[in-house]
């Protein structure tokens, strides 16, 4: 297979790979806290009248007399009341729920659907599921909880999307103001106590609009297994390694690099058809050095000029902070750094990647100098401009070759 070939396919495969959920479970990170600018949903139960911002152990005990016996509460200290026992007088409050949805940008794979009022006082249970009603069928994919303003302590909803914890104290301002939840199924890790005055929650099913489909990667994987294979078996011909640029950013966690969620799915695409083939994928770092020659101004004036490519006087480029899907520090085949060849990028060259158009301004942080820089000198009438540029990348790399 020719190297320009291969370079095509695997940028291919790795473009077009298969969902394995991790895309639509990260929609959900970070997705809970204030309401933002919520109106009132003039909330009224029906036999009862308005929902009260503040629940006194009367108006409790009247609650849990007329519901809880019909509806099975979760606890002595925690009342559901179904979504047929509820009105809303201000029509606008549906679509201002649904905004969360746009928000999280699931929009358009989910709708809600209103499960019922959740009232929750000093001593609710505290497990993954108790403290909130069940929602169930084919096409439901987690849960949306939103509080409504009414003071308490406590409650804190904890969940686990993409091997991370996340905690919501929606306690928080929430005398007067509305904050909500929402978690995917199986993601909720627990709902603590409330431990002051009673939380006022609306509970919604978040609903596929459509059943989802069930992808089945097995074509997609067994076509890129050939393809690494016929990489791996010709290695008087076969790249070293091969880089894919990466344009989703990267931010530390912990020590960690939070690797975002298409890029895991991708790298446990690669890992499937390739660990067989004794392949090792890793995020990286490639850094860029480039050492160019600027033109002296005539009038000896500083001002940006453009580093022309026939200038470039020397290029570099390193691989280095080799990481797992998971965002943990690894090594590749024992190394911890690589040197790499600029036709080992898959599909765009470092001056596209970083420069751009071929005529960049000169960087207000780069080096300059007019004797020397790394052992190269100027020309006459040049200056050098030496400048760093780093990206994360996708590292694809073949077992070493076995020896004869």
């Amino acid at each position: 297979m020719p190297f320009s070939q291969l370079k095509l396919d695997i940028a291919d495969a790795i473009r077009d790979f298969p969902d394995d959920g991790r895309m639509l479970e990260s929609a959900f990170r970070r997705a809970g806290g204030t309401f933002g600018d919520a109106i009132p949903p003039g909330l009224e139960i029906v036999g009862f009248g308005r929902v009260p911002g503040v629940i006194s152990p009367g108006t409790f005990f009247a609650l849990q007399m007329r519901f809880s016996p019909r509806t099975g509460g979760a606890s002595r200290n925690d009342i559901f009341i179904p979504a047929d026992k509820l009105n809303f007088t201000n029509e606008q409050w549906h679509a201002t729920v649904e905004n969360i949805l746009a928000k999280l940008n699931v929009q358009d794979v989910f709708r809600l659907e209103l499960s019922g009022l959740m009232i929750s006082c000093v001593g609710s249970i505290s497990n993954s599921d108790g403290s909130l009603p069940s929602a169930e069928g084919p096409n439901v994919a987690g849960r949306l909880v939103v509080t409504l303003p009414s003071e308490f302590g406590g409650g804190m909803i904890r969940t686990f999307h993409l091997a991370r914890e996340e905690r919501f104290a929606l306690e928080v301002g929430s005398a007067f103001g509305y904050g909500f939840a929402a978690f995917l199924d199986r993601a909720l890790l627990a709902i603590e106590p409330i431990n002051q005055g009673c939380r006022v929650a609306l509970t919604y099913a978040i609903v596929h609009k459509t059943p989802p489909r069930i992808v089945d990667p097995t074509e997609d994987i067994a076509n890129l297994r050939y393809i690494l294979h016929q990489w791996r078996t010709r290695p008087r011909t076969r790249p070293e390694k091969l880089v894919y640029y990466l344009e989703d950013s990267f931010e530390m966690i912990d020590g960690n690099e939070e690797v975002p969620a298409t890029v895991q799915s991708q790298m446990a695409f690669l890992e499937k058809a390739g660990t067989e083939e004794g392949f090792q994928f890793r995020v990286a770092v490639m850094t860029y050095s480039l050492i160019g020659q600027v033109r002296e101004p005539d009038d000896g004036r500083q001002e940006p000029f453009v580093v022309k490519f026939d200038q470039v006087g020397s290029e570099a480029l390193l691989l280095d902070d080799f990481r797992g899907a998971d965002g943990r520090p690894s090594d590749v085949f024992g190394h911890t750094e690589l040197q790499m060849n600029i036709d080992e990028l898959i599909e765009k060259t470092p001056w596209e990647i970083f420069i751009s158009q071929g005529s960049p301004q000169i960087p207000e942080d780069a080096e300059e100098s007019d004797t020397c820089i790394d052992g190269l000198l100027p020309r006459e009438g040049f200056y050098l401009v030496k400048k760093i540029f780093r990206n994360n990348v996708l590292v694809l790399i073949p077992p070493p070759p076995r020896s004869s």
